[in-house]
C-alpha cells in the first residue's frame, strides 16, 4: 500500500512565505542602499555634496551646483535638496531648488527638467542629475518655462536677465557675510 500524502500546514507554509518575503525585501533594500552610498560618494568626488542624512529607508542629500564662468550665473552657487524616497531608484528623485535664481526651467523650489519628470531611467545617478542642472542652467529652455517672466528676459532682453541674476548674487553673498559676521560676534 502506498502511503497517503501529507498536507501541507498552512500555519506552516505561512510562516515560511512570510520569511522569504522578509528576505527578498532585506535583499533589495540592501542593493538599493549600497547603490545609495556609492552614488554620495560620487557626488563626493564630483566635489558637489554639503550633507546627507538617512531616515529609515528615506534618504536627504544636501548638494549644488555652480555658475559658468561669463554666464549670467557667474559666481553662483545654487543648492538642492535631493529626497531619495522608497521608489528610488526605479522612481526619480524629489528635487528642490534652495537658492533664489531667475531663470525660465526654475520657480521658487520647482524644477522643470525630463530627467526628473517623464524621461527618469534607473540608469541615471545623483551625479547626472546635477550635471543636468547645470547643462540646465547653461541652456535654458524658455519654450518649456516654469517661469515665463525669466523666459521673456531670456528671449528678448539678455541684459535684464544677466542683471537680475547678478543681483540675486550679490544679495545672497551679502546675506552669507553678515550671518558670517554676527556667528564670529
Amino acid at each position: 500500500p502506498n502511503p497517503k500524502p501529507q498536507t501541507p500546514n498552512p500555519k506552516f507554509q505561512s510562516t515560511i512565505l512570510s520569511l522569504l518575503i522578509e528576505i527578498i525585501k532585506s535583499n533589495c533594500m540592501n542593493k538599493v542602499q549600497k547603490r545609495i552610498q556609492k552614488e554620495i560618494e560620487g557626488l563626493q568626488q564630483f566635489g558637489r555634496l554639503e550633507s546627507n542624512i538617512t531616515d529609515g529607508t528615506i534618504t536627504t542629500v544636501r548638494t549644488f551646483f555652480v555658475g559658468a564662468p561669463d554666464s549670467p550665473f557667474e559666481d553662483g552657487k545654487y543648492f538642492v535638496e535631493i529626497t531619495l524616497g522608497t521608489g528610488y531608484p526605479m522612481s526619480p528623485p524629489e528635487v528642490k531648488l534652495k537658492t533664489p535664481i531667475y531663470h525660465p526651467n526654475f520657480d521658487g523650489e520647482s524644477i522643470c527638467v525630463d530627467i526628473l519628470q517623464g524621461e527618469w531611467t534607473p540608469a541615471l545617478t545623483l551625479v547626472s542629475v546635477m550635471k543636468s542642472l547645470e547643462l540646465l542652467l547653461d541652456q535654458p529652455n524658455p519654450d518649456s518655462p516654469l517661469n515665463s517672466s525669466a523666459a521673456d528676459a531670456y528671449s528678448n532682453d539678455p541684459d535684464e536677465y544677466r542683471n537680475k541674476n547678478q543681483q540675486l548674487i550679490k544679495e545672497r553673498k551679502e546675506k552669507e557675510a553678515n550671518e558670517n559676521e554676527e556667528n564670529n560676534e
